[in-house]
Formats: C-alpha cells, sequence, structure tokens
C-alpha cells in the first residue's frame, strides 16, 4: 500500500491537492502534519463564514508565508465552509512551520471571492502530531436530509442513489454524497443523508442565493422536489420525486432559511411557517383571557373600590336601623332617593343586615362578542360533511354523473369514491369525468389505475363553496397503482386537514403491503375514508352463514395505523356492540354475508364533534352502502352529545305481518323501478325507511 501523503522525489505528485482520507491511518515518516482553524472573531479582518475556501489558495497562502517556491510534497484538506483542517509537509520543510508557529503571528491570510470582491480568510496554523483529529466526514458539515415521495423506487435503490446524486449535481449542489438511512436491524429506511462541500447557483456560490424551496414538495404546487428518473428500470420514462425535509443548522443559519418550508425568513409565505398562525387564530379564545395585566389589575382596583363604598353605606344603613325607634313604614320618594345622586350611593332600605360576598362583588365582566366572519360566535363554525362510497365501475351507464350529482343535492363538501375502473392512459374519461365534476361544482383529485383489467381506482372531490369559504386543497400523493389519493385541506377556522380516499386490494397479501406503505404517510391529521376490504372486529362486524374463517388479512395493521395517529371509527363509537353493514351478499342457495368493510377513520379536532351514519341514498346502482361523516362545531367547556345512535333491525321484525307486508311492498317497487332484483338493495331502502320512522 502507497504511503498516505507523497514521498520527496515522487512522480505525479507535483501540486496535487489530495483529500484527507475518512478512516485513521498511520502517516509515513516522511511528512508531518499540522492543524489549522478558521478564525471568525473580529469582524473587520475575517471573512463571513458563507464564504467559501478553496484548498487551491490555502496552497497559495501557506507557500507566501513560508517563502517556499515548490509545492511538491504538501497535501491540504481543508473544507470550503470547514472550521478545521489539516495539511502536511514533508520533513525537509516541517522546520520552517515550527518556527512560523512559534512566532508572535502564526496566521496565514487565504484570498478569497466575496460578491466579485476580494477578501481574505485568515487560518491559524498549529502543532497537529501525526495523530488526525478530524475525519473526512466532519468536514462536510454541510447536509440535509431527503425522503422519497414514491417508495416504489426503493426497488432500485442503488440506482436511486446514483440518480439522486446525479439530478443533486444538477440543480448545484457541489459534490453530493447520498447514503440510505437504515433503521433497527438493517431494516432500509425511505431516507437518505445527503452531504456535499457546497453550491453554485449561476455562479453564485454562496449558500444564501441558492432556492432551497426548491428541494421540498411544496403544498401549493409549485415546486414538485428533486425530480429524477431511473432509466435502466422497468419505468425508464416515468420521473420520480424526493423531497428534502431537513436541513443542518449551519445551512439554516447561512442561508437564513425557514425550518419548515426553506424560504428566506424575510419572505412571507402561507405554507407549513404559517401553519400553526392559523391554528392559533383558529381556536376561539374569550376576551377576559386577552387582557393585559395592567387592565386586570386596573379592573380589581374599580371593584374593590366599589365593594368598599357599598360595605360603608350597607353598615351606615343597619345602625342607623338600629339606632331609630320609629320603624319606616312607608318608602322614600323619587325626590329623596335622586338628592344624594353624584355623591353617594344610595342607603339600603332593609333592616336585616345584608353579607357581601367576595364572589357577589368580584364577577367577571360581561364578554362583549363582537362577530368575526371567519370565525364566528363561540360554538358556530362551519359543518363540513365527508362521504365516502364505492360505486363499482364510473364509466358504464352515466354511473360518475349520476353519484356526484346525487351528493351535491345533499349538500356534501368532500367526496371519496372509490373503484372508479378508470385508466391512467383513458385520457377521455378521465377529461369526461373533470368537466363532469366541473360541471356540478366540484374540483376532483383522481388516481386511476396501472393497468386497463385492474379494478380499482379512487377520486377525492371538493365542492367549490368550500374553495370560494376560503379552503385551500392541494394534492398531496397519489398511488401508483390508484389504491389511495389524499389531498391537504387548509379549512378556515379547523386548519389542516389530510382527507384520504382507500381502497385496499382484495388479496390478503398485497393488502397488508398496502398497509404498511401507507402507514408512513397518515397523520393525526388524516381522515381515512373508503373501503378497507377487512374489518376491524370479525365478530362485531360481520353477520354470514359460512363456518369458515373469516379472511382479514391486515386488519390488525389498520387498527394498528389508527390508534397510533389517534383515529377513531366513529361509527363504531355510535354503535357500540351492535351490528350494521355497508356491504351485503347473497345467493339462491340461501347463503349470505354481511360486512362493515367501508369507514372513516377521523382525527381529533379541537371544539368540534363528528357524527357518522350509513346512508343508502347516497349511492346509485352498487352493492355497497356510503358513509357519511359530518364535523359539527361545539361550545368549549359545554357538554355535547357526540353523535347519533343508529337503529338497528332485529330480523324476527319480519314475523309482525304489518312491516313483513310493507318488505314484500318495497321489494316490488324496487324490482319494477330499478329492474334489479338484488334483495339486499330492497332490505336497504327497507332499513332506511324504519330509520327514517
Amino acid at each position: 500500500m502507497s504511503p498516505l501523503y507523497p514521498q520527496p522525489g515522487s512522480i505525479g505528485t507535483k501540486g496535487k491537492l489530495a483529500r484527507k482520507p475518512s478512516k485513521t491511518t498511520t502517516h509515513s515518516v516522511y511528512s508531518q502534519v499540522y492543524g489549522t482553524t478558521r478564525l471568525f472573531g473580529n469582524k473587520d479582518l475575517d471573512a463571513p463564514r458563507e464564504v467559501p475556501a478553496s484548498q487551491e489558495e490555502f496552497l497559495a497562502g501557506l507557500m507566501a508565508e513560508l517563502d517556499l517556491d515548490n509545492p511538491d510534497g504538501i497535501t491540504v484538506a481543508v473544507g470550503p465552509f470547514s472550521t478545521k483542517g489539516t495539511f502536511a509537509v514533508p520533513i525537509a520543510i516541517a522546520p520552517k512551520v515550527d518556527e512560523f508557529i512559534q512566532g508572535d503571528h502564526p496566521i496565514i491570510h487565504v484570498l478569497a471571492n466575496l460578491q466579485g470582491n476580494a477578501i481574505y480568510i485568515r487560518y491559524e496554523i498549529g502543532e497537529k502530531g501525526e495523530s488526525q483529529r478530524t475525519k473526512q466526514g466532519a468536514q462536510r458539515a454541510l447536509w440535509f436530509d431527503i425522503r422519497l415521495r414514491d417508495t416504489d423506487a426503493l426497488a432500485w435503490s442503488i440506482a436511486t442513489i446514483k440518480a439522486l446524486e446525479t439530478s443533486l449535481a444538477e440543480v448545484g449542489i457541489v459534490n453530493p454524497k447520498v447514503r440510505q438511512k437504515t433503521g433497527k436491524h438493517g431494516y432500509k429506511k425511505n431516507e437518505f443523508h445527503v452531504t456535499f462541500s457546497g453550491t453554485d447557483h449561476r455562479g453564485n456560490g454562496a449558500l444564501h442565493s441558492f432556492p432551497w424551496w426548491q428541494l421540498r414538495h411544496q403544498l401549493d404546487g409549485s415546486c414538485e422536489g428533486i425530480a429524477f428518473s431511473l432509466p435502466r428500470t422497468p419505468y425508464p420514462t416515468k420521473v420520480w420525486h424526493a423531497t428534502a425535509y431537513m436541513l443542518s443548522d449551519e445551512i439554516r443559519s447561512m442561508a437564513d432559511v425557514k425550518p419548515f418550508c426553506f424560504h428566506p425568513n424575510q419572505y412571507h409565505c402561507t405554507c407549513a411557517l404559517a401553519e400553526a398562525k392559523r391554528r392559533e387564530q383558529a381556536t376561539y379564545i374569550p376576551k377576559a383571557k386577552r387582557q393585559n395585566k395592567e387592565e386586570s389589575i386596573n379592573f380589581f382596583k374599580s371593584r374593590a373600590a366599589t365593594l368598599s363604598i357599598y360595605k360603608k353605606a350597607s353598615q351606615n344603613t343597619s345602625s342607623q336601623a338600629s339606632s331609630s325607634t320609629e320603624p319606616l313604614t312607608t318608602e322614600p320618594t323619587l325626590e329623596e332617593l335622586t338628592a344624594d345622586i353624584g355623591k353617594k350611593p344610595p342607603p339600603c332600605f332593609f333592616t336585616k343586615r345584608t353579607r357581601l360576598t367576595k364572589k357577589q362583588c368580584f364577577r367577571k365582566p360581561r364578554i362583549n362578542i363582537i362577530f368575526d366572519a371567519s370565525l364566528g360566535f363561540p360554538g358556530e363554525g362551519p359543518t363540513i360533511t365527508f362521504v365516502s362510497a364505492n360505486i363499482r365501475g364510473s364509466i358504464t351507464a352515466n354511473k360518475f354523473y349520476k353519484t356526484v350529482a346525487t351528493m351535491k343535492n345533499e349538500k356534501i363538501d368532500v367526496i371519496a369514491l372509490q373503484e372508479l375502473n378508470v385508466h391512467r392512459k383513458d385520457r377521455h374519461t378521465i377529461d369526461a369525468h373533470k368537466n363532469t365534476a366541473q360541471t356540478l361544482g366540484y374540483k376532483l383529485f383522481l388516481a386511476p389505475t396501472a393497468t386497463p383489467t385492474q379494478i380499482g381506482g379512487t377520486a377525492i372531490l371538493i365542492s367549490q363553496t368550500l374553495l370560494d369559504d376560503g379552503t385551500i386543497a392541494s394534492l398531496s400523493h397519489i398511488h401508483p397503482k390508484g389504491n389511495s389519493i389524499h389531498v391537504k385541506l387548509t379549512i378556515p377556522v379547523i386548519g389542516l386537514l389530510d382527507a384520504w380516499s382507500i381502497y385496499a386490494p382484495a388479496d390478503s397479501n398485497l393488502r397488508r403491503d398496502f398497509f404498511l406503505r401507507m402507514a408512513a404517510f397518515v397523520k393525526p391529521i388524516s381522515i381515512l375514508m373508503g373501503d378497507f376490504n377487512c374489518v376491524e372486529d370479525v365478530a362485531l362486524d360481520t353477520r354470514r352463514s359460512a363456518n369458515t374463517p373469516y379472511e382479514n388479512a391486515g386488519a390488525d395493521i389498520i387498527t394498528y395505523i389508527s390508534v397510533l395517529n389517534n383515529l377513531t371509527d366513529q361509527m363504531r363509537t355510535q354503535l357500540g356492540y351492535h351490528f350494521n353493514f355497508t356491504r351485503a351478499e347473497s345467493d339462491n342457495t340461501g347463503r349470505y354475508c354481511s360486512t362493515r368493510i367501508d369507514r372513516h377513520y377521523l382525527p381529533a379536532i379541537a371544539n368540534h364533534i363528528w357524527d357518522s351514519e350509513i346512508t343508502d341514498l347516497l349511492v346509485v346502482d352498487s352493492d355497497h352502502s356510503a358513509v357519511k361523516s359530518t364535523l359539527h362545531s361545539a361550545i368549549p367547556g359545554e357538554d355535547v352529545l357526540y353523535g347519533n345512535d343508529l337503529i338497528t333491525i332485529n330480523p324476527r321484525i319480519l314475523e309482525i305481518d304489518k312491516y313483513r307486508n310493507i318488505l314484500e311492498k318495497k321489494i316490488k317497487e324496487h324490482e319494477d323501478k330499478h329492474q334489479n332484483t338484488h334483495i339486499y338493495k330492497s332490505i336497504a331502502t327497507f332499513k332506511y325507511m324504519i330509520r327514517r320512522e
């Protein structure tokens, strides 16, 4: 193995600037290692921290101070923004360096460029010895972390790392090194650590001039993050995206950017940093609590003075009544009562002594509530309705239009649809659905299927009325196979919500894998709506004739996700231990299966309550019932009823002639109207009628 530093007379080492190795190595006896420290103490003499230094200029400054004319054998390991560094010189030059260090001023000056002007960076030289104190990784203090927006790219991790390094170098990150993070037991995460030596944006190497916000996926859709491609994979033309989510302290300090959205601090944005302020404004705070200290002191002083006056008046009246021999038989006239107005309070006209308590005299002032169009009075606020439904296809029989029109008549704000069966290359159907949604007053976010034969596809529709009231809707993520889509909603008064439309795969293995990948994106503000193709509790959510075990793979994962993020199945809360279903199957042999596979997992929102129900009036020609959840405002501090109890039907009700005749009539009406002999649709209509009664 060749020595770390070149020997005297070696070929091809003239003027070579070598990086310091990443591991501690025993140095050759032909060279001596010294340490260097960049100075920042004097603002008049020292360059700012964001000014980079080059190893070539460091070598030139060192040769000027030591009066050398030949750089042979000198190696430098100083980063452009590093505070500490090292350099090595041959043994023949080491006495000059030692003499320079023992002098009164062991400082070298390195020429640098500050916005087109020449400036010098000062470095102090000191003893280093032969053991290296600083490793290669520690010199690269500039780093940030990124994660993939589509985890399918992890199947080609090596190609992904190389593609990310290429893309980062193209946008101006100098010498990027990407490393995939690992978790417990060596599990590879969907996170990458990026180190680099500097930036180069349009010829400017200053960190504050680099557009850091372009590395992050912005919620307003202005930037998708870091784009890259994987040409030697089954998807050579697909554009993948990664997003940065954390910058090092050095970058945030030198670039002066916000830690959440990476916009400059001078830029007043309305993204993640402004979200906390919107949440503060959304919560109602009584006026008395917002009074400052001086106003509170003045208030209590005035109440204390009022209490003192009334106590004295009460005592004087009591003493006069006890010493007087003539009882009070008549009340004073109006002239007597108004004679002392402006001088002192009128006396009390009773002989019994009254005790004034502190609670009676020090009551809280009446709060004068002023109406705010964006906040409203306490307990008031927007009532937002969320509905999910599996419509079993959206292309035939104009079903998409009928479903959305039905929900528009019911004034549904957010609609989550599953199993649209729209392929991503079917542009005609996709454009038709978008035009239909726009005509009916909705904004459509669609996740089509990957193949024409695949059953699935999801969509979310946001009411234009909700958007006109100040709600901001932006697409967050689309599953590559169309199994899920979620949209971020920024709603006045409420804040940020993440609405999901989910269609879990019917295959048990694919369903478990889908839930595991979905868990990384679910948050405590998420609203999970859709067809999960499994139930939480087989005993409570299924009724069937078969005796074989119910295939319920993935239920434990979705339950863990809901518990981890404090999401509630409001329908189960309202049902208690009773049964209700969203899908029913039966055949001519008498076999049947009723399950509650369509559910909503709802977040906890301050000063609001949820109310859920299962309805059959919002779906058209589908064997699934719709699930409807409504968000209501609640007055803080008051007891409110949490939802409505649903009515379940006992099968023995058919033993009563009255209801059996009604059921037969409804079945006949349903068959004549829809030409559909499915018994479960008639039973659903009958069930709704009994609920209404």
